[in-house]
Parts: structure tokens; C-alpha cells; sequence
């Protein structure tokens, strides 16, 4: 290779290296409002149960070239590569402890301490008002066990940030989860459960009291 085509060579990968660092995505840790929650409601013979966390962690990825934290703007401009979703497990409480204690045992939370979401594909569903429908794909992780996820949402601005808010229906079985039994069998609960999400992605470090309104 003679010394004027090596240079060309040599310029084009450092052209292509350029162009991957100026594409690739930041990782942007986001706060949650208040009143940011994720609850996982399900049933047994007896009654209704349901779990709520107020802890989960939000890391959004955005592109280089995009500026600002209007998430809604940057997901219709398809700014966004990818959100990591993480709940630890010993977060999820209910009304009562027994519950409590047998959520932990049954998704073995001490070998898998967090439930984990990853969303790499947004598509834009339509707005309605000021809320944007949403379509996200990815994963989903409980207990050590891996599945696609699809996942159907609204986002709506709100005082600070913007409201990320919907839900999702799976069952434990599917995850390698046996729903577990009480009072020696005599209680037992039920495989299907549903996860609702509602979640204010912050713009900046402020308060805010206005809960989503629209597009539930």
C-alpha cells in the first residue's frame, strides 16, 4: 500500500471512529418526582394484594447530538437509544408484613435483589392533547430470568419533567416464579399479576405536585 492510499486509509477510520463517538449515547441519570411510583397488584383465595415501590432508578440514554431533557421532544425525534429501568426487590411493601415476606422468599430477592427493565426501541403511538401514546421494547428481568417486553404508555408534561405512566400484565410462572401458598395450601396466589407504573421524569431538581391527569 503505497504512502498517499495509506493516508486516505488511515483518514477514513479515523473519520469512522469520529462518527461512532459523535452517534454514541449518554447515559443521563434522571430523578423522580414525587409521587413516582411502581406497584404490582395480584390476588389470592382469600383477598386482593398489592405492592408498592417508591425507589426505582431511571437511567436514560440520549443521544450525543441531542440537548435539553424535553423527553418528550427527544423520543419523537427518536433522540433516545434506551432507558434502564431498576426496582429493588426489598423496596416492594404492602399493608402487611407477611406479604411482604413471602414476595422476598418467592422471588428469591437475596440471589436477585432488583427487578430490571431495558427499553431499546421507542415508537411513537399518536398524541392526544398534550399526551404522547407510546410503544416501548426491550426486556424485562425477574428473578434471574430474562423475557422480551412490550410495553404500551403515556407521556405527559408535568410540573418539572414529564409523566411516564402505564401498565403491564404477566405471569410469575413465566419467570420461573412458583406463586406461592399460605396457611399449608389453603391460601394460594394467583399466577397472573399486573404492574403499573407511574413515574415523573425530572427536568431539574424541583418539587412538583401535579399528578398525570390525561391519557389514562
Amino acid at each position: 500500500m503505497k504512502g498517499p492510499t495509506r493516508i486516505l486509509v488511515l483518514a477514513g477510520v479515523l473519520a469512522s471512529i469520529a462518527l461512532g463517538v459523535a452517534l454514541a449515547a449518554t447515559a443521563v441519570p434522571v430523578t423522580l418526582g414525587p409521587k413516582s411510583t411502581l406497584q404490582v397488584f395480584g390476588s389470592s383465595t382469600m383477598h386482593a394484594w398489592e405492592l408498592t415501590s417508591v425507589a426505582s432508578k431511571v437511567t436514560v440514554h440520549r443521544a450525543d447530538a441531542a440537548t435539553g431533557n424535553d423527553w418528550i421532544a427527544l423520543v419523537k425525534a427518536g433522540q433516545v437509544s434506551s432507558v434502564d429501568v431498576v426496582v429493588p426487590v426489598a423496596t416492594l411493601h404492602s399493608e402487611k408484613s407477611g406479604i411482604d415476606k413471602n414476595m422476598l422468599k418467592t422471588m428469591n430477592a437475596k440471589e436477585h435483589p432488583d427487578v430490571t427493565v431495558h427499553l431499546e426501541k421507542f415508537v411513537p403511538a399518536g398524541a392526544v392533547g398534550d399526551t404522547l401514546k407510546l410503544t416501548a421494547e426491550g426486556t424485562i428481568t425477574i428473578a434471574g430470568s430474562t423475557k422480551p417486553v412490550v410495553l404500551n404508555g403515556h407521556m405527559v408534561p408535568g410540573s418539572g419533567g414529564v409523566w411516564l405512566s402505564g401498565d403491564y400484565n404477566l405471569k410469575m410462572s413465566t419467570f420461573g416464579i412458583k406463586p406461592p401458598t399460605m396457611m399449608m395450601g389453603a391460601i394460594k396466589v394467583g399466577d397472573p399479576v399486573t404492574i403499573k407504573y407511574q413515574l415523573l421524569l425530572m427536568n431539574r431538581d424541583v418539587a412538583s405536585i401535579t399528578s398525570p391527569t390525561s391519557g389514562n
